[in-house]
């Protein structure tokens, strides 16, 4: 398989190097975050997302008059909770979803004049449950921690066929799906969330295209300002008119380095303000690394399989390694990469071990305080059985475009390029497949939205 399919977000990355926005002298530098103390992290989000999806391909075997057409179509309602809590010792986030989603797939097979052409029609009901934990101590002062994590997936599917031939015939199937998996692991390292200090620094520029300062602000001045922009969300909370409270403290900063916002014109007061909701995705710089032990319990059940229960306990051992930097204050660069690997602990003739390795390189840049994109590529490298040589390999290329209509309320845009490759135990179980899916969708968040990054 080629790598070319990640050029695109080198090429994004190096454009983003070559012509940065300008944001003052030295705030190019993502090393002018090392300079200020983050702030503790309480960032949390209720948002509800759906989507509509509908594609479709062909197959010709001109030398048998063969051909094969398809059509899906899918639509889901996804509701969402996440949780981020983080200071100098701890950190805690949690993710959590319920999902229910409609399939509705057709395909037409066609023959030659002297076979049998096939219609078939199939809709699928899906319902899922996912919770997501991750809890880290770190052993002060050193950046060692020690982590817990968690997560749970339960899926239940039921689908009714009917395929068309020289009669109608229906065939329900069902299924039911669940994981459960904890992991415990020691590392080092620290992810730092620079969202706070990234705000205060463009509002400083915001100041000097203003010229309402002709230089820096102290460093003592962004500081309070990157904690003051951290607690705007909280002012709704405690405040009856939040925002008059919250630009009273920030005018109260800036009246110690001289600069007054009394007397500013209606266009320049609108400009500042919205400093506060201008930043799209949370900005994370640093790396973080670990190893650990993990337990992974998986349930199957399929009504028409057999045999119809199957299970599997996988207990794996992992190493993992994530990376984040602020290419400038438009932009933000994230990878990370893991490998685990152990036997299955329950007999089982189709899973004896497990080995996998992944990799992730993404890319995100806003284009304006309301436009935001993210370039995203995704592999997956797994063995099953490694004295049978099962392979599995997918490599996942997305672009996303997202615009905020309002505060609340987003139109996303998404195209995903897959490839996969599968080999089999049997000598013939080699396939390899391409898709291409578009999807457009609307997400509304009940308190204030930002796009979720992996960590």
């Amino acid at each position: 398989m080629k790598i070319s399919w990640m050029l695109p977000i080198f090429v994004l990355i190096f454009v983003s190097k070559s012509f940065p926005q300008s944001y003052g002298l030295g705030n190019i530098d993502p090393s002018v975050f090392s300079r200020f103390k983050v702030p503790d992290t309480r960032l949390r989000s209720i948002w509800v997302a759906s989507d509509l999806n509908y594609s479709s391909d062909r197959y010709s075997a001109f030398s048998s008059g063969y051909a094969r057409s398809n059509t899906y179509f899918t639509a889901n309602l996804r509701p969402s909770y996440y949780l981020l809590n983080e200071t100098d010792d701890r950190y805690f986030h949690l993710n959590s979803s319920v999902g229910g989603l409609y399939r509705r797939t057709s395909q037409k097979d066609e023959g030659s004049p002297l076979f049998q052409s096939y219609h078939t029609k199939e809709r699928t009901f899906e319902t899922d449950v996912r919770l997501n934990t991750v809890f880290r101590s770190y052993l002060r002062p050193s950046l060692m921690f020690y982590s817990m994590e968690s997560g749970i997936s339960v899926q239940l599917n039921e689908s009714v066929r009917e395929q068309r031939a020289t009669n109608i015939n229906y065939q329900y199937r069902g299924q039911k799906q669940q994981s459960y998996t904890v992991s415990l692991g020691i590392g080092w390292g620290k992810m730092r969330n620079v969202t706070a200090i990234v705000s205060a620094l463009r509002f400083q520029e915001r100041l000097k295209q203003l010229n309402l300062i002709t230089g820096d602000l102290g460093e003592e001045t962004v500081q309070a300002l990157a904690e003051q922009f951290y607690r705007h969300g909280y002012y709704w909370q405690v405040h009856v008119r939040p925002d008059k409270f919250f630009w009273q403290e920030v005018g109260k900063t800036l009246a110690k380095e001289g600069v007054s916002l009394d007397g500013i014109n209606q266009y320049a007061n609108s400009y500042l303000r919205e400093t506060p909701g201008e930043l799209r995705f949370q900005r994370n710089e640093g790396a973080v690394g670990g190893v650990g032990l993990q337990f992974v319990y998986t349930n199957h059940y399929n009504s028409n399989a057999s045999p119809k229960i199957s299970e599997q306990f996988l207990v794996l051992a992992n190493a993992y390694i994530h990376y984040s930097h602020q290419l400038n204050l438009s932009s933000q660069a994230v990878f990370s990469a893991s490998v685990s690997g152990g036997p299955n602990v329950i007999q089982s003739p189709t899973v004896r071990q497990y080995y996998a390795a992944t990799a992730r390189l993404g890319y995100s840049y806003e284009l304006t305080d309301r436009l935001v994109t993210t370039v995203d590529n995704r592999f997956t490298l797994s063995f099953v059985n490694a004295h049978q040589q099962e392979r599995y390999l997918t490599n996942t290329l997305g672009a996303t475009v997202h615009y905020f209509v309002e505060d609340q309320l987003s139109l996303t845009g998404s195209y995903f390029w897959n490839f996969s490759d599968t080999k089999n135990s049997v000598p013939s179980g080699r396939e390899e497949r391409i898709n291409n899916n578009v999807q457009i969708g609307l997400t509304y968040y009940i308190w204030r939205g930002f796009i979720q990054n992996e960590m």
